[in-house]
């Protein structure tokens, strides 16, 4: 792993503090249903409990302004997406980032594309200028949407908070870290000047400006070298499993200290998700 995507923190860790204070002590006792472990995949106990991406609530909500913005004198033209669109090899169902020595063979340290064949006209729509009164107006339909389409409150989206609080705590697990010291110690030939101390920090700013990363660029054969190194250094150095081990645990130790409120907040969030797919449905044009 690299690190992650979409996975919130900031406003978050008030919630997952305030949550996690109240937690009993026999937290061990409580029995809690696992998926199974999938390292390719990365996994995780609380996957399940993540809320509907800001993609398709977007996309919901500017289908759903449509009406409100043509009665103001706008042409509102929200062209067609494919919400089920996944983002490649490179990232899991959660928008979690991947990188084994199979991805870094095929990627380097790129990343894979939405196969989204809609986002284009989207990016276009979305970055249309926009006037101060036309900004004004936004504000004004957008408002009239979430009165029947809310969005989630932030603390439904707990799962997201408790998990980034699980994946920082991996990275300075004790096993973690003496693995990154066998990782470096396997990197010493890879001719990378400011080898960080950990995996984590790779690519390391040299690589990044050495390598173009850009969306629309092609990994050079130098890149993929290293970066199928540094993966398969992860892996011999015990790295890859000691993080994902780390993670898994602090995920089951969170999941039971807050599964009746993660299934309540289920609830919220699977109702939303039944709500935004909905919208969509109903109101998105026909494919292209």
């Amino acid at each position: 792993m690299i690190g992650s995507r979409g996975i919130a923190i900031g406003a978050l860790a008030l919630v997952v503090a305030a949550t996690m204070a109240g937690c009993a002590s026999s937290s061990d006792q409580v029995s809690v249903d696992l998926p199974p472990q999938n390292i390719s995949q990365w996994a995780m106990p609380l996957d399940r409990y993540m809320a509907v991406t800001d993609i398709a609530a977007d996309y919901a909500e500017n289908l759903l302004m449509t009406p409100c913005m043509r009665n103001l004198g706008y042409e509102w033209v929200v062209p067609w997406r494919d919400i089920g669109a996944d983002h490649g090899p490179t990232w899991n169902d959660v928008d979690r980032r991947l990188f084994n020595a199979e991805i870094a063979q095929d990627w380097g340290y790129h990343t894979s594309s939405s196969t989204d064949s809609g986002l284009a006209d989207w990016q276009e729509f979305v970055s249309q200028p926009v006037s101060d009164s036309m900004a004004a107006d936004i504000v004004t339909c957008r408002t009239e949407v979430r009165k029947d389409l809310p969005r989630l409150d932030p603390s439904t989206q707990l799962g997201s908070g408790l998990a980034a609080s699980a994946f920082e705590g991996a990275l300075v697990d004790d096993a973690v870290k003496a693995a990154a010291v066998q990782w470096r110690e396997c990197m010493g030939d890879a001719g990378v000047p400011d080898l960080p101390a950990t995996p984590s920090g790779m690519p390391s700013p040299s690589l990044s400006s050495r390598f173009d990363l850009g969306p629309d660029s092609e990994p050079s054969v130098d890149e993929i070298l290293i970066a199928t190194k540094d993966a398969t250094c992860r892996e011999s150095s015990g790295y890859l499993d000691a993080t994902y081990q780390a993670e898994w645990e602090l995920q089951v130790t969170a999941l039971k200290q807050n599964v009746d409120a993660l299934n309540g907040f289920a609830v919220q969030v699977e109702e939303n998700k039944r709500a935004v797919l909905k919208a969509i449905s109903e109101n998105a044009p026909s494919r292209p």
